[in-house]
């Protein structure tokens, strides 16, 4: 079998193939053997007929029926407790496979019990059939199997995901108003030019050039939306299908990554979102035992922002030569929250750096969350306003345009 691979070597350089292995897992294995983090791997399409013409691509089914993210914190978190009372982790996934029969969530703790039962670590099974989980969050998983500690590992693990998943929520939660408002704004101009306006038209003939100017300007806009209507939705699924396509690109992604960096408010939230994910994994790589170079590199997977990735190449090569991680991260990641420096520096001279780090990750996502909360308490109210002064102008125009057609008709 073939398979597409994206993956980060030790100095955070992006590699990009094929490679050939029998399994998924082992395609895993022989990239993770070759010193290589990967952070996409997806079945490559095979060749059929002439040469050079291939099936259409179709992701694995695992891929479509994968379970979310707080679905996968729901196993995790059963399988936590399970271990905490004694049981082993292959007991603990048997008993959340037996318990949800017939459902995605259970076909997914099946099938990763069927990989423990053929010898495969859990972190490769969750890669495996939870491709929705980070390579962060798959290190994770990987110390806490090598330390012995998986029972902490994987309660710290899901105290993340739910951090993560209440942000993701208040996001989503705080942008439902804004999206109502734009769609119904749309929505009423879209209506106006396509059947108020044109009404009008009819009635005003070849006196257009007797109307006020933003009657004429409105007339003619509503011309050129009903003869290119088709044009102008096709442009626009087009603008975002690009914008997606050109962020699915490692290239790209760190130009429109810097981009969003110098937005105001928008940027400060999204390094502290990066920073505190940053600190989360390295102090969970601590605690399970993994010495500070490696740790470091492994906890580069969870920066999102390409930019910051880059970067944080040579903190590993840094840390060997002596350099402590606090100058490290304040040299090479100056546009960080300094909290993370600050904490690091206390860490590292009071020998508690896993536990600083650790509420270092608290206080940027608590940041984090009241920018969440900021930004949408301005962007809701400019947004409202902003169509208001839309569909008002729109409504102006239109009443001038009966001022002019009752002035024609007292002529």
């Amino acid at each position: 079998m073939s398979f597409r691979f994206q993956a980060v070597d030790l100095a955070n350089r992006t590699h990009s193939g094929v490679v050939e292995a029998t399994s998924r897992v082992a395609a895993l294995s022989d990239l993770s053997g070759q010193g290589l983090t990967v952070v996409e791997l997806i079945a490559a399409p095979r060749s059929h007929g002439a040469a050079g013409r291939t099936q259409p691509f179709r992701l694995p089914t695992t891929v479509k029926r994968s379970p979310s993210l707080n679905e996968i914190q729901l196993l995790l978190t059963e399988w936590a407790r399970c271990l905490d009372v004694g049981l082993t982790i292959a007991d603990a996934v048997a008993i959340s496979a037996d318990g949800r029969m017939g459902t995605k969530l259970g076909r997914t703790a099946d099938a990763v019990r069927t990989a423990l039962h053929q010898g495969v670590p859990l972190h490769r099974a969750m890669a495996e059939h939870t491709p929705r989980l980070t390579s962060a969050a798959l290190s994770v998983i990987e110390v806490g199997e090598r330390s012995g500690q998986l029972a902490s590992t994987l309660s710290h693990l899901t105290e993340r995901l739910g951090n993560q998943g209440r942000l993701r929520s208040e996001i989503r939660s705080a942008l439902v108003y804004p999206a109502f408002v734009v769609l119904t704004a749309f929505a009423v101009v879209a209506i106006l030019l396509q059947a108020v306006v044109p009404a009008i038209d009819e009635i005003v003939g070849d006196h257009r050039d007797e109307l006020a100017v933003t009657a004429q300007f409105l007339l003619q806009a509503s011309e050129v939306y009903r003869e290119h209507v088709i044009e102008i939705l096709g442009g626009s699924v087009l603008i975002v299908g690009l914008f997606v396509g050109l962020n699915l690109r490692p290239a790209t992604r760190s130009v429109l990554d810097r981009l969003w960096l110098r937005v105001p408010y928008v940027g400060s939230l999204m390094l502290a979102n990066d920073a505190a994910q940053f600190a989360r994994s390295l102090s969970a790589q601590i605690r399970g035992g993994v010495p500070l170079g490696q740790a470091t590199r492994l906890s580069v997977a969870a920066f999102t922002l390409e930019p910051l990735r880059i970067s944080a190449g040579n903190l590993e090569r840094k840390l060997s030569e002596g350099v402590a991680l606090s100058d490290a991260v304040s040299t090479d990641l100056p546009s960080l929250p300094r909290e993370l420096a600050r904490f690091a520096r206390v860490g590292e001279q009071t020998g508690r750096l896993a536990i600083l780090l650790e509420h270092a990750a608290e206080i940027l996502e608590e940041r984090a969350r009241r920018q969440v909360r900021t930004l949408t308490s301005l962007v809701t109210p400019a947004i409202t306003v902003g169509l208001g002064l839309l569909v008002g102008v729109i409504v102006l125009s239109l009443m001038s345009a009966i001022v002019g057609l009752n002035t024609m008709a007292l002529r």
